[in-house]
């Protein structure tokens, strides 16, 4: 979890606790505090490891149900930011397999893409290649820029953000 107080508040406060609500709702699982995944606006975040996936807004019971797998994919997506290797243009894509496959879907090794940025980088095209339990596979997709938004800060006025970040939509 994130618990990157001196960066961001809201990780600071709110992964902090989310930390300490997971070692008590998951004793199985070895939870540790660390300082910046980064997306403080995502806040709590959660890296999962060894896969390497890292996941939003959470609390205590979706960060359970994603790491027991209990939680519907569908439901898991909206909490989903995405492999550590992979950009986030073929984050897009690597998302759509939960919705589309489910859990199965984050069963892969040796993931990497292929990103073909387009369109003054507002677009790009992504083909993910991968081994999985039935051999090698393939995703393709359409990316592009929906919007740009601010990046807000923990406890500052949306005014104030000094950055904007892009979001993405499959086509």
């Amino acid at each position: 979890m994130c618990g990157h107080g001196t960066r961001d508040r809201c990780c600071g406060g709110s992964g902090t606790r989310l930390a300490v609500e997971a070692r008590a709702a998951l004793p199985r699982w070895r939870i540790r505090r660390t300082s910046h995944l980064g997306g403080h606006r995502f806040a709590p975040t959660a890296l999962t490891l060894p896969e390497g996936r890292v996941w939003a807004y959470l609390d205590a019971e979706s960060l359970a149900g994603i790491v027991e797998r209990t939680m519907h994919p569908h439901t898991a997506r909206d909490h989903y930011r995405g492999h550590v290797a992979l950009d986030p243009w073929a984050q897009v894509v690597e998302a759509q397999g939960l919705t589309g496959e489910g859990w199965a879907a984050l069963d892969v090794d040796d993931l990497t893409a292929d990103v073909r940025v387009a369109n003054g980088g507002d677009a790009a095209e992504v083909t993910l290649h991968w081994d999985g339990p039935d051999g090698p596979g393939i995703r393709e997709g359409a990316v592009r820029v929906r919007r740009r938004y601010p990046v807000l800060q923990c406890g500052y006025p949306a005014e104030q953000a000094k950055k904007t970040a892009p979001e993405f939509e499959l086509r």
